[in-house]
């Protein structure tokens, strides 16, 4: 197991209150944009509080957040679920393609959140990303140089970032429930490729969100999509049954998902989601 501390592309873009955006650009994924200004990280962890959190009985707010797989057709899919779960339930996305937290210096999502949570003082914020952070990290202090990918130091200079993030979502702050409610955070795990070399870099990096997320305790949730993926044989799906017909999950290019895949996935998705914080539908 892959050591971590605790601790968080140019492309579509989308932001919506309670309303749903199309995609407007077709989705891609950088897997590794090139490091111009190197930098090692320095960044300090502070302690994660370890007291118990009342569970949010009714969240009136929730924010997505993401890359592409929620700028794209599966966030738009997943708002548009969770939107129907309660008529007073606001949900507001927001999906920048080709990001996460290997590349501040591109797009910055410390600083982006921190706007949007003043802006729509979420109850349960969810998060989708991942999947392009498989490269150097690079620092926003450009006279560092960059921590390589698969070296000794990239593992818990990244789940550093991790902690940082989940300490800015789920920090104190006014939501819509109380004027010092904490904020929950629900962490999903990154969808399953159909390329196998990224694959193998996914899952370097699911292992140490799903320790990061672990070790914050109970303001941060784990929520894992494995089990929509795999067959019970452990091959991978790459059809969904919509309406008695076969289509295709994936797009060709073995990330991003069809308009059926995605409301496919986001129905299971916003199942789980219900269930795991709290809220019901009518």
């Amino acid at each position: 197991m892959i050591a971590a501390i605790s601790g968080l592309g140019l492309g579509a873009c989308a932001t919506t209150h309670g309303t749903v955006a199309p995609a407007t650009s077709t989705p891609r994924l950088i897997e590794a944009p090139p490091a111009d200004a190197a930098a090692a990280e320095t960044a300090s962890v502070s302690v994660a509080a370890t007291d118990p959190v009342e569970p949010l009985e009714a969240p009136r707010a929730i924010l997505l957040l993401g890359d592409s797989k929620i700028a794209t057709d599966f966030g738009a899919a997943l708002h548009a679920e969770l939107s129907r779960t309660r008529p007073e339930l606001t949900v507001s996305r927001r999906g920048k393609s080709a990001t996460g937290l290997a590349r501040p210096d591109f797009f910055d999502w410390m600083r982006e959140a921190e706007l949007l949570i003043e802006r729509h003082r979420p109850d349960v914020i969810v998060v989708a990303m991942g999947g392009n952070d498989g490269q150097d990290l690079v620092s926003l202090d450009t006279r560092t140089r960059a921590i390589a990918w698969k070296s000794d130091a990239w593992a818990p200079t990244y789940a550093a970032r991790l902690r940082a993030f989940l300490d800015l979502l789920a920090g104190e702050r006014r939501t819509s429930l109380a004027p010092q409610a904490r904020v929950r955070v629900v962490w999903t795990e990154i969808t399953a490729a159909d390329r196998p070399r990224l694959e193998a870099k996914l899952r370097v990096i699911r292992e140490i969100q799903r320790d990061a997320v672990a070790a914050f305790g109970p303001r941060a949730i784990y929520l894992e999509t494995r089990a929509h993926f795999y067959d019970p044989s452990g091959a991978l799906v790459r059809h969904v049954d919509v309406s008695g017909r076969a289509h295709a999950l994936r797009q060709d290019d073995g990330i991003h998902f069809t308009v059926r895949g995605s409301r496919w996935l986001a129905s299971r998705v916003a199942a789980d989601l219900r269930e795991r914080v709290g809220l019901t539908s009518e």
